[in-house]
């Protein structure tokens, strides 16, 4: 193994083993060898742990790391302590990569020498139907972060850590103390991107689609997740205090930012309407989400919002809530039909 490395590949696996052996081979078949793989076992109690083993044992260029169960953010920034190669590349370990992914940016990186480069991925359905992400076109980001954070924040296709190739100097110089997010299961990939646009200079846009990323269906979907709420509540506060401790909450961005927050808030807000929650939960949850400081400033900025989600929030203002109820069952009637 080359003792330069130009991409180290970071898998956090949990109880994977009907996909990890899919997502390495998706990278060990390829051609290009300037990269090392390093798995970290989060505490599976499945085969994942013996299977990450087994591929360690025959590949060199393989790392196998077990450790107790800390949650996907810090078993990531666990991988990336450990990691030599120019790039980081983030692969889940139920996804995988497609056709000559390192390659193909291998010879991006050669051109270019971007911080970072953002890649298409194809949405794996279980039902065996595919989907490409949207095609941004071939961008470049030089030294613009108005225009850089303004499309970040209204296309959550750009969230996702892992579609980049990241140069490593750029993710160390994140200082944050995950810590206190290791429990975040929602909007983890936007936390950590945040610090990586904010640091780095040069981000280009590749419209090849080189990631597989699956869509596995939650058999508790008529279940309402209140903790998601949580979650995103948290990962956008710390959106904005980062970029006004960085400095760069300028009004664009932060129009953005809260719009952005409104459409993902209101989306849950009508999930939760249109769930099994009791009514006096839906009640308990919707004022949860009205009371946030973030969503009082985000109500001006509705215009992303689709105008069913819009409804439920007006009438989750001003207590409407045999308005929403109404209303949500009317919406789930509809989606019937």
């Amino acid at each position: 193994m080359d003792e330069k490395l130009e991409f180290s590949i970071i898998i956090a696996a949990y109880n994977e083993e009907k996909y990890l052996k899919k997502c390495l081979d998706s990278i060990l078949c390829q051609q290009f060898d300037s990269y090392e793989i390093i798995i970290i076992d989060d505490g599976s109690t499945d085969a994942t742990g013996s299977i990450a083993d087994e591929y360690g044992g025959r590949n060199v260029n393989i790392k196998v790391i077990h450790w107790e169960n800390h949650g996907l953010i810090l078993t990531r920034r666990k991988g990336l302590s450990l990691a030599k190669g120019e790039y980081v590349l983030f692969l889940d370990a139920d996804d995988f990569h497609l056709g000559e992914s390192l390659f193909t940016l291998h010879k991006l990186v050669e051109k270019e020498n971007p911080d970072a480069i953002m890649f298409r991925f194809r949405f794996i359905y279980e039902n065996g139907e595919n989907k490409d992400s949207r095609d941004f076109g071939k961008r470049i980001y030089l030294n613009d972060r108005e225009r850089l954070f303004v499309d970040f924040s209204r296309n959550f296709e750009y969230n996702h850590l892992c579609c980049k190739a990241i140069k490593r100097e750029i993710l160390l110089k994140d200082t944050c103390n995950y810590e206190k997010f290791k429990r975040i299961k929602l909007g983890e990939d936007l936390l950590q991107t945040i610090p990586v646009f904010a640091k780095a200079d040069k981000i280009i846009m590749c419209d090849d689609v080189l990631y597989g990323y699956r869509i596995l269906r939650n058999s508790m979907s008529h279940v309402f997740n209140f903790q998601q709420i949580e979650d995103i509540i948290a990962v956008y506060e710390y959106f904005v205090e980062y970029m006004h401790q960085e400095g760069l909450l300028i009004d664009n961005i932060k129009k953005a930012i809260l719009s952005a927050y409104s459409v993902k808030l209101s989306g849950m807000m009508r999930t939760l309407w249109e769930s099994d929650c009791t009514r006096e939960e839906k009640i308990s949850y919707s004022k949860r989400i009205m009371e946030n400081k973030l969503m009082e400033s985000s109500m001006k900025h509705l215009a992303d919002v689709v105008v069913q989600n819009r409804i439920l929030l007006w009438c989750s203002k001003f207590r409407l809530w045999f308005a929403a109820d109404m209303y949500s069952h009317l919406l789930r009637k509809i989606k019937h039909i």
